[in-house]
């Protein structure tokens, strides 16, 4: 079966719109996993941290302390803050210089969102005795945990605008077809119109006993046709405004309808003297196209 062009656009439409969804999924699927990837080595990280907070803590000089200290020092990523098994604040690495561990009230806010971030982590010590390690996601990771929602953005804003200046290049040559098209028709009836309106004078100037009435009609319906014509010709144009007595041109279109309707209808004009007193700048044919 052959397809039409409509269809033909209708099927790459939907192919289009599954690959879309294809490269966002595969670019969700494959960002969340480095998430998760980089989130489990964060912990890793943390929990060697804490190992080494820990043998600091309970070092008696024996143990290798500039090692556990540049492990500790290694830290350069994740905001960490050390705190008693009392909650009161021991240290901190990575935070904000806004923070003051000693005096702000606002580190006791940031450990409560550590906390629903991310599982503490408690580091026992030999006396018996525990610390608790609170710490976030670093700036590496929340940014990728971000970036495929703001990567499928900004590639919906582009389809999007794409797809409207698709969109509009296709309309605006469409009416190019059409004005076109419009202006053929008009140029095509102009020359039997032409013809049509000499043989009316033809039989206006014979004696081939033609009611004058009936030549009044045939001569308004050509200079009907005419006025049809000039619309079509007008069609992609630019409209030339010339002011009209308003009164003048509805009269005009109301008494050519009324010759031609039933005499049970009646078409008139209400107000007749404030149209007579309103002077318009319009386009005569067009305008009375739309009447």
């Amino acid at each position: 079966m052959k397809l039409n062009n409509y269809e033909i656009k209708g099927i790459i439409k939907v192919a289009l719109l599954f690959f879309a969804f294809l490269i966002g999924f595969s670019s969700l699927w494959f960002t969340n996993n480095l998430v998760k990837k980089l989130a489990s080595q964060e912990r890793d990280k943390i929990a060697t941290w804490a190992n080494a907070t820990r043998q600091i803590a309970s070092s008696d000089g024996d143990n290798d302390i500039n090692f556990i200290y540049e492990i500790i020092q290694g830290n350069t990523t994740i905001p960490v803050i050390l705190t008693d098994e009392k909650g009161e604040v021991i240290g901190s690495r990575n935070l904000d210089s806004t923070y003051n561990i000693v005096t702000d009230r606002k580190i006791e806010k940031k450990i409560e969102d550590m906390k629903a971030q991310n599982e503490p982590i408690e580091v026992l010590l030999e006396d018996g005795k525990k610390n608790i390690i609170y710490y976030e996601n670093s700036l590496l990771l929340s940014q990728l945990k971000v970036y495929p929602y703001f990567q499928l953005g900004v590639i919906g804003l582009f389809l999007v605008m794409s797809y409207f200046a698709f969109s509009y290049s296709r309309t605006s040559e469409q009416n190019k077809v059409w004005a076109g098209m419009s202006k053929e028709t008009a140029h095509q009836l102009g020359t039997p119109i032409s013809s049509l309106m000499g043989w009316v004078d033809y039989l206006k100037e014979s004696e081939n006993n033609v009611p004058q009435k009936v030549l009044d009609e045939i001569d308004h319906d050509m200079q009907r046709l005419s006025l049809i014509t000039e619309r079509f010709s007008k069609i992609g144009s630019e409209p030339t405004l010339v002011s009209y007595n308003l009164y003048d041109v509805l009269e005009e279109s109301v008494t050519y309808i009324n010759n031609r309707t039933s005499i049970k209808v009646d078409i008139s004009l209400k107000n007749e003297e404030l149209f007579k007193k309103v002077s318009v700048n319009v386009n005569k044919p067009l305008f009375a196209w739309v009447v």
